[in-house]
């Protein structure tokens, strides 16, 4: 390096010299010098911006599994998938023995052409005599022995039940053999069936004398009245219920929609109950009794066609016409009807009350009810001949 300084500055001089002594140009420089030993390193300089991020490199080889981490707890439940198909039936596994015999039930109806009435049983509850009316009586012998009603007397006497073991209440039943009604006809205020089996009170009438009572089965195979005073019928007192089955094949299959009198006729009242229950005809009076209708009774009541109740002929219903008064002008009226003439001669229908009774639908003079929505009661099926 020592040596190239001085060339420089020889060169220099020279050409100082040749220009002040008006000398040629100087010549092309020489060849460069080799390279002198390099010097000590410099410290290092700040570090520059970092460049773009290179491309991502090929993924390496899975390390080995780590061991499994505590199980968190459970989300919540998706919604549920499509249901599968159905898979096909399993084959039928052999019979298993057979149990023990069960106890005898009651005996079944005849069948013969009188169909005799059969004993379904006693209740095991108790009741005093309010038994929510004729129809809630049947209802708590159907409730008790599917398919039976509460016994009249005529009917327990012809079952020949087992006896009970104190006594037990019968509904008071029509006996005469000149009609088609098997029962008697009550009211709320009937005094021989605990105010039409309304009441279970002792029942002193202020006049001195009871008058409300009724009929009951007694444990030695009899029949007798429910009296104990004068100031006691013994309507208070709680007993089992005597339950029938049989004595007619009228069958009742249930209410209708509620409508009022102008039922198209008696055709037109029969085809709504054919709709409604396929077999069956609008109830006549002494078919809704024959065949027991139980609670729950609508409480406007329900329509009933007026019946033949003469045994000894084949007509089954009355014979009316669309002026007749007793079925709502011949079931085509839906109106008070008032007669101008200013008598009673309002038209008015026969109905099944919702305490089993019967009655008419007679509002008052100016007014027969037949205007009122009711359902029709629908029956099938024929009395003993």
């Amino acid at each position: 390096m020592t040596r190239l300084v001085f060339v420089v500055i020889a060169l220099a001089a020279c050409g100082q010299k040749q220009t002040s002594d008006g000398e040629g140009p100087p010549g092309p420089p020489g060849d460069p010098g080799p390279a002198g030993p390099a010097g000590a390193t410099g410290p290092e300089g700040p570090q520059g911006a970092p460049g773009p991020t290179g491309a991502i490199g090929p993924a390496g080889p899975a390390g080995a599994t780590g061991p499994a981490g505590v199980q968190g707890s459970p989300g919540p439940m998706g919604p549920q998938g499509v249901p599968g198909s159905q898979g096909p039936a399993g084959a039928t596994g052999p019979a298993g023995p057979a149990g023990p015999q069960g106890a005898m039930g009651p005996p079944g109806i005849d069948g013969n052409e009188q169909m005799h009435v059969a004993f379904a049983g006693y209740t095991s509850a108790t009741y005093g005599g309010n038994l929510g009316g004729r129809s809630g009586a049947h209802a708590v012998c159907n409730a008790a022995f599917a398919g039976s009603h509460f016994c009249a007397d005529w009917e327990l006497d012809q079952a020949v039940p087992p006896p009970t073991a104190t006594s037990a209440w019968i509904d008071r039943g029509d006996q005469s053999t000149s009609s088609r009604f098997f029962r008697w006809q009550i009211t709320p205020t009937d005094y021989t069936t605990c105010d039409g089996w309304t009441s279970s009170s002792p029942s002193y009438m202020p006049n001195g004398f009871n008058n409300v009572y009724a009929e009951i089965y007694t444990s030695d195979g009899g029949f007798e009245s429910s009296w104990l005073s004068t100031t006691d019928g013994g309507c208070e007192t709680l007993r089992p219920l005597a339950c029938c089955k049989g004595g007619t094949t009228v069958r009742f299959r249930g209410f209708t929609a509620a409508t009022a009198g102008n039922l198209g006729g008696r055709t037109g009242a029969r085809n709504l109950c054919n709709a409604a229950f396929a077999g069956s005809h609008m109830c006549t009076n002494w078919e809704a009794d024959q065949a027991a209708i139980p609670a729950p009774i609508p409480a406007s009541g329900a329509w009933l066609d007026s019946g033949n109740d003469d045994p000894t002929t084949r007509m089954f219903h009355g014979s009316y016409s669309t002026t007749d008064y007793t079925t709502c002008d011949g079931w085509t009226s839906s109106s008070p009807s008032y007669m101008p003439n200013g008598f009673n001669n309002v038209y008015a229908a026969q109905i099944l009350t919702s305490l089993g009774g019967f009655q008419s639908s007679w509002v008052s003079t100016t007014d027969g009810g037949c205007e009122i929505d009711r359902p029709i009661a629908c029956c099938d099926g024929t009395p003993p001949q």
